[in-house]
Formats: C-alpha cells, sequence, structure tokens
C-alpha cells in the first residue's frame, strides 16, 4: 500500500464506493477525446465516406441518363424499367469505379477549399483551387 501514489488511492477508493459512476466518467472523457479527433477531420471524413455514398446511390439515374442519350423515344419511367429490368442490385452495375473516384474526389474538394479559403479569405480562390485539385484528380 505505501508504494500506491496518494491521487491513485483517491481514484481507487472511489472506485470501489461508486464503481458504476467512475467507469461511465471515464467512458465519456474517452468519447469526448475520440469524437473531438474525429471532429478535426470531420471534413475529410466527410468525402471519404460521403462522396462515395452520394456517387454509388445515384448510380442507376447515371445509367439512365445513359440509356436517354442513347434512346429519345422511350420515356422517363420506360428508361428506369430497362434499368431495373434485371433486378434491383443489377442497376447499380458499372458504380464500382466512379464510386472509388469520388473518395480523393470529394476529399479533395473540402478540405482544399476550406484551407485556401482560411489563408486566403477569398471564396473566388478558394473554388478556383479546389475545383483546379479535383480536375487534376480526376484526368
Amino acid at each position: 500500500r505505501k508504494f500506491i501514489q496518494p491521487a491513485a488511492r483517491a481514484m481507487l477508493a472511489q472506485a470501489i464506493s461508486n464503481p458504476v459512476q467512475v467507469g461511465l466518467d471515464e467512458s465519456r472523457q474517452d468519447l469526448r477525446v475520440r469524437c473531438a479527433s474525429w471532429l478535426k477531420n470531420a471534413d475529410l471524413l466527410a468525402g471519404v465516406v460521403g462522396g462515395p455514398m452520394v456517387v454509388g446511390l445515384l448510380t442507376p439515374q447515371r445509367n439512365a441518363m445513359t440509356l436517354a442519350a442513347k434512346d429519345v423515344h422511350s420515356t422517363f419511367f420506360g428508361l428506369y424499367r430497362q434499368v431495373l429490368q434485371d433486378g434491383f442490385l443489377k442497376a447499380f452495375r458499372g458504380g464500382s469505379r466512379p464510386t472509388l473516384a469520388a473518395m480523393p474526389q470529394f476529399s479533395m474538394i473540402g478540405p482544399l477549399y476550406l484551407q485556401v479559403y482560411k489563408m486566403t479569405d477569398s471564396r473566388a480562390a478558394a473554388v478556383l483551387a479546389a475545383s483546379v485539385g479535383e480536375s487534376a484528380l480526376t484526368f
């Protein structure tokens, strides 16, 4: 007992008297630290997760627009009937490559825009830098 530091003794005494509350306080503090580190990279996380989700979910729409470019006589519902004729999951065919490409593109747009805007305080310069950076990744 004489080797235990006074602060450790106090924590141990508190844990023995109220173990549930100590565990909750520590887990809340741990959660706050984790959330703070995630929020620092929230714009990057939004690009990595949100970009592919948007592009992936819009794959049937993109397939319908491709069909519309080739078939000008079909109706709106006729085009979607063609996209969905092989099943719901087949409507997403061709979406894997654009979805993967969306990660760096969306990650470039948000963080680069914010960084340039903070440095220059110019929205026009930030939009220009983000668009050039995103285009460089695309081509």
